[in-house]
């Protein structure tokens, strides 16, 4: 046997003696005799053991080193004709001396797959060289591989094997080279060039030809199954059982009671979590996702333009070109611009001339603006009359932005007078469509914050105080309200003003519809009998007092009265006052908005009814039964069930009303179930409503999101790979032209500094032309009217929490701030991450099309769809539709909304997400609970549609189906699976090792994943983990499944009981699949860790010991930490030794992040910081690599988790064997049987707990680690019975002396609680010794035996085979005995029978 004795230095030896004193002697002689070197703790820190080498940044330093590798091939080729024409034995290689040289600066690579980057990158670059240089000369693909194959030649180093070697026979196995020299070296060492060449070459001539062969092949079988009938069959079986046509259906007359309320119930719950809600189908849905998608687009193309207009000012104020004089007078020039007003006897046509004039000048001055001035704005703007990236381009330029601004709201005033000439023909219509004609080029909303802010106060602060110039304007409105005879004196005027005050707060702007919105005078009705017949438009002192926005510089009115010789006063009107600038742009900012805004809802509002009404009409005439909307109520209606929609007049018909608000659905009948939705009435209570506090509380919630994802260049990485998934489950993948076209054309919209070269001008799809600026913006322009890009769902997530936030603030820094978050979509690193979302979308929509317009192509006869985008169902019906019967161009059309429905129904869309889940994001709980949902959404549609497609009549379009669905079960199940297979079978590794990991090693989010085996140790045990879940989007969708058959797989491996098995496997699958919306948010986490002073992974925030500054700064550094970006390079923390910031008394210090200490390694600055905050080594070449690759590997610390698992089991143990100690030591009466019920219970727990500790062992031991180490690991967790749980034995509880004393013990407040002695000691008995496993140990034994009888059986032929007696005849022997199997049995049959 040995002994590990540990020595003063912190070595651990291990001596071969049976005596601890002798091994101990001999270890400190030993460890005195050969000390440590000197190392200095520098160094130390840099060097990293082979447990902290990563593979993937093994496989970052594989490229180098292979391109390294090539350079040394190509140097040393001329060196060993050198040797081989020059070198005698004995002398020093050339060849050799130039290798050597650069064996110095090649990184080394320790892994597999490092090892397998370095040989590939060593040939490919070189190769690919030669052959683009033959490509270039027109040699043909021969001479292209022939320059290949002499590539790989030049750059061949003997340590590079062949598939020969491999296999130890065959052409290409190289020349043993060990003991040649000289000559004979560098002749053998040229041919094993050639060999090396020759196998690269045959590769690359049969290689793709092989794997192009085979993927056509299994495309070309999957399409010709699918084309087959029995394929259409069998789909549309599956169809008609499980999917639903549109429309809706009539009520079922079921008399079963069970069954009609599961319907019930499942309709209820279908209404929150289905993309309808509460509306009748999905169309309906679809149609008021139209209406939002176009008002979204509206606000922000303004939001947009308005922002030009403020990057422009910022630039010229920056660059001194402008002061505060010359900013008010531009921000008065756009107000007049774009919401131009008559100014005494000077037209507003004037006006406005001025204005475009004043602007145009401005516009000069960026010809002055100096480049270094603007680098601090991300993306740098494009100045005036600076050329872009396809030639001129305007750039920045003030009036352009204005003139977008006016174009856009003219543009909206023509849309609604359309819309009027189309609706009831009245005279109130002719007169409003008169008044927006004469209105077009100069109509602006009329907004004051009286009727927008609900805490606006005309006189005070928020604090109470009196604002002076609040003051001002009370005075002036008094004057004004005075000098118009609307009162007598300043008690008059006051009292008329808060009258008009009080009205116009309980006025509601958003409710504004054409009859209101183009008066000149807003608040006419609302003011009827104060103003007295006055017009607020003559009034703007008046104006100004109920908070008007505007930009106007300076505010005119009444400043004074002069007495006439009649006694009456004269008013006398001048300048009132002069905004400030904040005030201006705030003004012009919130008028354009609400203006565009409210246009655009009274349009698509109006749009959104005619188009329902429509929508049902064509159901009616399919089906009757299918209507939601009727002119009159429908036979065999329910009493009760219907509703008609606005108010009826006397006449029977509906108001005017009712005409106004509800347009086309006026006075029709719908069921009471759908009239909310249909009607947009609010039906969600919002919780950023209910406190500030809340709503700051969102925020930050909102901010903690944006940081994690948009601003962590990891998380924007990841967010492009994963996002090729949604590609691929749909069966988009094969063409990379068109992917580097969609790159194009999203990454050239963020910034024309991006250019990308492509080897066409067109995409395959949809043919459309992307050779310049203006191709490229109409083409984005079209995706976005499409609704295929800017839907993320995460971005929508947070942009939605933190607009509810916004809403509770009126204005300060607060709000500043959150809108400033709120707009990260339209920031570089917002635009980034939306955009590496659109390039997948645009692809698979490109992709989409290109296969409907083959499969037309191919149908000259006929080509029969079913429409599902709603402007196709608008304009051709819901019935399938011919498209052969339509024109080449107008089925293109169709084509094109089907690809673009097809992506919005297949990849994840916030517009299409349940707004009752949209809802949950107020809830302190859940992360980005959108996008989850829409995995399961769209993974849905996806199998779903690709049924109906197989069920299609069409040959072509059966085979896109096969494709779809051959695309969701390689992202569901043969990439997960295949990429775990192959990881097992190149590292050696077992799947017992895998299953052992997650079962009893892996943290809780990795415990479902898809672990893939990335490296092992020299024994053959998983040293890293690759986990594949974060780069598989759609992992959530399977990872319920996973769960539960991991579970139940453990129960049975554990020999649990069939209840705990299927009790444990249906809480693990609900956890899994509620995780998303029911775990901790970021900040939430945060701030429930510090009311419990620890976080999930159970470590203290501060120590109970600590004085209270040093406890504030721990629990100040936790919660920041969850809003710190990603890209931050530091993290701070609380300590008594950090003196990195000082707030006060408060002390914090600030420790660089993995990404700078790798940084500092790889210079060579300060290695000691190449030691994390957890203790571990820093990899720089693996955070390298993470931050490239958005890939991250997981180490296995399977001594260290073995640890927290016995303390777990401690604590357990502890728990249990109080369930006994409370019942008996209670002061109650307590029966002989209640105690042994008690005794009973405890004991079965604490089996439970070691039974689980026992499997964890034996994990353990199949991971590698040797029963010291395991020993010594949960010794120093403090394990109870630490021998028999590791020999897989239960030690029972049995209670102390002390407990039975106090439970024997009678006084004046307690009985004596007496025990069965004898019970209790058979039990004890009974269970003493009780195998945790007694299945697994049985079959381990059965296993053992038969290993045995086959050792005994080759023993036994071995020694016939060696055995050759002479031929004589057959005689009576005595059996041979084999000494050693009969020895090696008799040890295996006393450990069945438990013999030491």
């Amino acid at each position: 046997m040995s002994f590990k004795v540990k020595v003063p230095d912190g070595r651990i030896i291990e001596v071969r003696t049976d005596d601890p004193d002798s091994a101990k002697n001999v270890a400190l002689t030993w460890a005195s005799k050969n000390p440590l070197p000197e190392i200095d703790s520098t160094e130390r820190a840099a060097q990293l053991g082979e447990e902290d080498i990563s593979t993937f940044g093994d496989m970052l330093k594989g490229v180098p080193a292979g391109v390294i590798n090539s350079l040394a091939g190509v140097a040393s080729f001329p060196a060993e004709l050198i040797d081989l024409v020059s070198l005698d034995e004995g002398e020093e290689s050339v060849a050799e001396n130039v290798r050597s040289a650069f064996e110095y600066i090649t990184p080394t690579t320790k892994t597999t797959a490092g090892n397998a980057v370095k040989f590939i990158t060593q040939f490919v670059v070189p190769g690919t060289i030669a052959s683009k240089v033959a490509a270039a000369r027109n040699i043909g693909r021969l001479g292209q591989i022939g320059a290949f194959g002499a590539a790989d030649v030049l750059a061949t180093t003997p340590d590079v094997e062949t598939l020969g070697d491999f296999f130890e026979t065959g052409p290409t196995q190289r020349i043993d080279t060990e003991d040649l020299e000289g000559a004979d070296l560098a002749s053998a060492n040229l041919i094993n060039r050639f060999k090396v060449a020759s196998e690269g070459t045959a590769i690359l001539l049969g290689g793709p030809a092989v794997i192009k062969a085979a993927a056509k092949g299994v495309g070309s079988l999957s399409e010709a199954v699918a084309k087959k009938d029995t394929a259409q069959i069998a789909a549309e079986a599956v169809r008609s059982k499980l999917l639903d046509n549109v429309g809706v259906k009539p009520d079922l007359e079921n008399p079963n009671f069970v069954s009609r309320n599961i319907r019930k119930t499942r309709e209820k719950i279908a209404k929150y979590v289905s993309f309808k809600g509460e509306l009748p189908d999905d169309l309906v849905q679809k149609l008021r996702y139209q209406k939002i998608q176009s008002i979204s687009a509206n606000n922000k193309r303004a939001r947009n333009s308005i922002e030009e207009l403020d990057l422009s000012l910022k630039i010229l104020n920056k660059n001194g070109l402008l002061n505060d004089v010359n900013q008010a007078t531009l921000l008065d020039a756009l107000n007049n611009y774009i919401f131009p007003t008559k100014k005494g006897k000077v037209s507003r046509e004037f006006v406005q001339r001025q204005a475009e004039d004043i602007l145009k000048g401005a516009d000069g001055l960026f010809s002055q603006v100096k480049d270094k001035k603007i680098l601090g704005v991300v993306p740098r703007p494009r100045l005036y009359g600076a050329k872009g990236l396809f030639g001129q381009d305007r750039g920045l330029s003030i009036f352009e932005s204005a003139k977008k601004i006016r174009a856009d709201i003219d543009n909206l005033s023509k849309n609604i007078s359309d819309d009027l000439s189309d609706g009831i023909d009245s005279d109130m219509n002719k007169a409003l469509i008169e008044t927006i004609g004469e209105n077009m080029g100069f109509y602006g909303r009329t907004v004051y914050r009286a009727t927008t802010d609900p805490d606006f106060n005309p006189i005070r602060n928020a604090d109470g105080s009196i604002d002076a110039v609040k003051q001002q304007k009370l005075d002036r409105a008094i004057d004004t309200v005075i000098a118009n005879g609307m009162a007598e004196d300043a008690a008059g005027a006051k009292l008329v003003l808060e009258q008009m005050l009080k009205r116009t707060k309980s006025f509601s702007n958003a409710d504004m519809k054409p009859n209101n919105m183009y008066q000149n005078d807003t608040l006419d009705g609302i003011s009827t009998g104060i103003l007295k017949d006055k017009k607020l438009d003559n009034l703007p002192a008046i104006r100004d007092y109920l908070g008007e926005y505007t930009g106007a510089k300076n505010i005119y009115g009444v400043v004074g009265r002069t007495k006439q010789a009649d006694g009456t006063f004269k008013p006398e009107f001048g300048k009132i006052r002069q905004q400030t600038l904040d005030e201006q742009k705030v003004g012009l900012q919130y008028r354009v908005s609400e203006t565009v805004s409210k246009m655009t809802n009274l349009i698509e509002q109006t749009n959104y009814y005619k188009n329902l009404k429509y929508y049902s009409d064509q159901l009616g005439k399919i089906d009757q039964s299918k209507r939601f909307i009727y002119d009159e109520l429908p036979p065999n209606f329910i009493p009760g069930d219907w509703e008609q929609i606005g108010t009826i007049g006397r006449s029977g018909l509906p108001t005017e009303a009712s005409y106004m608000n509800y347009g086309a659905l006026a006075g029709k009948w719908v069921k009471k179930e759908h009239i909310r939705a249909l009607t947009d009435i609010p039906q969600y209570i919002k919780l950023a409503e209910a406190s500030k506090l809340y709503a700051t509380f969102l925020g930050v919630k909102g901010i903690s999101q944006i940081a994690k994802t948009v601003y962590s260049p990891i998380t924007q990485i990841r967010n492009a790979t994963t996002a090729a998934m949604f590609a691929v489950k749909n069966g988009n993948f094969g063409n990379g032209e068109d992917l580097v076209n969609s790159a194009k054309v999203v990454f050239q919209n963020i910034n024309d500094n991006i250019s990308f070269k492509t080897q066409g001008e067109r995409f395959g799809g949809s043919q459309a032309s992307i050779a310049n600026k203006s191709d490229i913006q109409r083409y984005y322009n079209e995706m976005i009217e499409l609704g295929v890009v800017n839907t993320n769902a995460k971005i929508g997530e947070f942009e939605d929490l933190l607009g509810d936030a916004a809403k509770q603030y009126k204005s300060g820094i607060v709000k500043n701030g959150l809108q400033i978050a709120q707009n990260t979509q339209n920031r570089f690193s917002g635009k980034l991450y939306q955009g590496s979302d659109d390039v997948w979308k645009i692809y698979s929509y490109e992709m989409e099309l290109g296969r409907l317009r083959k499969a037309f192509d191919n149908s000259p006869e006929s080509f029969v769809v079913k429409p599902t985008d709603v402007q196709n169902v608008l304009r051709f019906g819901a019935e399938p539709v011919d498209l052969r019967a339509l024109d080449e161009e107008m089925a293109f059309e169709f084509l094109k909304r089907e690809s673009a429905e097809i992506v919005k129904d297949t990849v994840p869309n916030y517009a299409r997400v349940p707004e009752a889940i949209k809802q949950l994001r107020q809830m302190p709980f859940g992360n980005f609970i959108a996008f989850p949902a829409e995995i399961i959404r769209t993974s849905l549609n996806s199998y779903g549609r690709s049924i109906k497609e197989l069920a299609s009549v069409s040959p072509e379009v059966r085979a896109i189906g096969m494709r779809r669905l051959m695309g969701n079960i390689t992202v569901d199940a043969v990439v997960p699976s295949s990429l775990v297979t192959a990881g097992l079978v190149l590292t050696g590794s077992e799947r017992e090792q895998l299953t052992a990991y997650k079962r009893s090693f892996a943290q809780d989010w990795d415990r479902y994943s898809v672990l893939v085996p990335m490296s092992t140790d020299k024994d053959g045990n998983i040293r890293e983990f690759y986990n594949f879940s974060y780069t598989n989007p759609y992992d959530y969708f399977t990872r319920p499944a996973r769960a539960l058959y991991d579970a139940v797989n453990n129960g049975v491996n554990s020999e649990k009981d069939l209840t705990d098995i299927a009790l444990n496997s249906s809480w693990e699958t609900i956890k899994e699949f509620a995780s998303p919306f029911m775990d901790e948010s970021i900040i939430t986490e945060k701030m429930f860790d510090l009311t419990r002073n620890q976080t999930r992974y159970g470590r203290s925030i501060w120590l109970e010991k600590d004085p209270l500054g040093l406890k504030v700064s721990k629990a100040l550094a936790h919660v920041i930490d969850g809003i710190t970006p990603g890209i931050s390079p530091i993290r701070l923390r609380g300590d008594v030794a950090g003196q990195d910031i000082q707030l006060g008394d408060l002390t914090l210090g600030a420790d660089f992040t993995d990404v700078p200490r790798a940084v500092g390694l790889a210079a060579g600055i300060n290695p000691i910081t190449g030691v994390n905050r957890k203790g571990e080594r820093v990899d720089a070449a693996g955070e390298f690599a993470e931050a490239l690759s958005g890939l991250k590997s997981i180490k296995p610390r399977i001594e260290t988790v073995l640890g927290y698992r016995g303390f777990e089991a401690g604590a357990q143990i502890r728990e249990v064997s109080g369930i006994f100690n409370r019942i008996a030591k209670s002061k109650s009466d307590m029966s002989p049987e209640d105690i042994t019920k008690a005794f009973i219970v405890s004991n079965e727990q604490r089996f439970k707990s070691l039974r689980d500790l026992h499997i964890a062992i034996e994990d353990a031991r199949k991971l590698g680690l040797s029963d010291a180490e395991i020993r010594s690991a949960l010794r120093r967790a403090k394990t109870p019975s630490l021998d028999m749980v590791m020999s897989g034995r239960f030690k029972p509880f049995y209670p102390s002396d002390e407990t039975i004393k106090l439970a024997l013990e009678s006084r004046d407040n307690k009985v004596s609680n007496p025990f069965d002695f004898g019970e209790l000691r058979s039990i004890y008995s009974e269970q003493y010794g009780k195998e945790f496993t007694p299945e697994r140990a049985a079959r381990e034994s059965e296993a053992r035996i038969e290993a045995l009888r086959e050792q005994m059986q080759r023993a036994k032929e071995a020694q016939q085979q060696n055995q050759m007696p002479p031929a004589q005849p057959p005689q009576a022997t005595t059996p041979t005995i084999n000494p050693s199997a009969s020895a090696l049995r008799q040890v295996e049959l006393n450990k069945l029978l438990g013999i030491s």
